[in-house]
């Protein structure tokens, strides 16, 4: 079973390329551009993993995350950001998320989501539900 990861970032391109890159090592990816979209297909899909970035048009990626870790406590959380305080780092590292730094290398993203993913695996039945 593909472990799902949603990726959320308001510039298309960018998401559109981290889920490729996914998509490449066997991940089911889904897109979102902003924190309101990427709730609602959290509460349909179930992610085992979410690739936010910090800056989003409606809400900043920090909330929508922890939001989205409350319904799925599983769910493995990596932050994208340019420019952060040290405080919203230690706040990020704290709640147990990742955090890259952009722009992302695609490697070290891989190998962040895998270590997250293998910790609580997918958490759907065989059925994929």
């Amino acid at each position: 079973m593909a472990v799902r990861a949603l990726v959320v970032d308001y510039q298309p391109t960018i998401a559109y390329t981290l889920a490729l890159v996914l998509r490449a090592s066997g991940y089911e990816v889904r897109t979102e551009h902003s924190g309101e979209a990427a709730l609602v297909t959290a509460m349909g899909w179930q992610p085992d993993l979410l690739i936010i970035e910090f800056i989003l048009a409606d809400m900043n990626g920090l909330e929508c995350a922890t939001r989205i870790r409350r319904q799925y406590v599983d769910c493995g959380v990596i932050l994208l950001y340019v420019c952060v305080g040290d405080s919203l780092l230690e706040e990020v590292r704290r709640l147990g998320f990742g955090a890259f730094e952009k722009p992302v290398n695609p490697e070290m993203l891989l190998v962040a989501s895998g270590n997250l993913t293998r910790v609580s695996g997918p958490r759907r039945g065989s059925d994929g539900e």
